[in-house]
């Protein structure tokens, strides 16, 4: 028996701090550059998203791996916490077994996942995991509204400045 019957035996974990990890960038290391304008422009100037604090990265100094600590369980402790991954899937892409292993990972562990694609990468030639996914292209501006739409106040805030993000 509990010994206080006013206080809950399970205290149910506050769902408000339950997944406030990062968004985890899944890309192909040859695609550093365009992955680093997307995270810049996009996701910090754009949304008003902090590299450090909310971005995991591997291509951003500040919001990846730091010399010395080990890759693969630094990635899937991250995968773990993440609120959610960012796969910017180009040929390079489909030719990591790195990221095709975080893709699966992410699928597994039933995480948000928002695809981004870079043609020749089309919706016929994805993959199985997301063939039946909304899939958005990463040099689409209609695309970048849509995620920025759908995903407001869900992985960043509503106070993102609309301005910054059309520039």
């Amino acid at each position: 028996t509990h010994e206080n019957d006013n206080e809950p035996f399970f205290e149910a974990p506050d769902m408000e701090e339950f997944k406030k990890g990062k968004i985890f960038i899944s890309h192909a290391v040859a695609d550093s550059k365009l992955v680093q304008a997307f995270t810049e422009h996009i996701l910090e100037i754009g949304l008003g998203l902090n590299a450090k604090n909310d971005i995991f990265n591997i291509s951003i100094e500040d919001a990846g791996i730091i010399s010395g600590e080990k890759f693969k369980e630094r990635i899937e402790k991250e995968l773990k916490n993440s609120k959610a991954v960012i796969q910017i899937i180009t040929e390079n892409y489909k030719k990591s077994e790195a990221c095709l292993n975080e893709m699966g990972a992410a699928w597994i562990l039933d995480t948000k996942v928002v695809p981004f694609l870079l043609e020749p990468i089309s919706y016929n030639t994805v993959g199985f995991i997301h063939n039946t996914t909304q899939l958005l292209k990463i040099d689409s501006k209609i695309d970048i509204k849509k995620f920025v739409a759908n995903y407001k106040g869900e992985l960043f805030d509503l106070n993102y400045n609309d301005g910054k993000l059309d520039r």
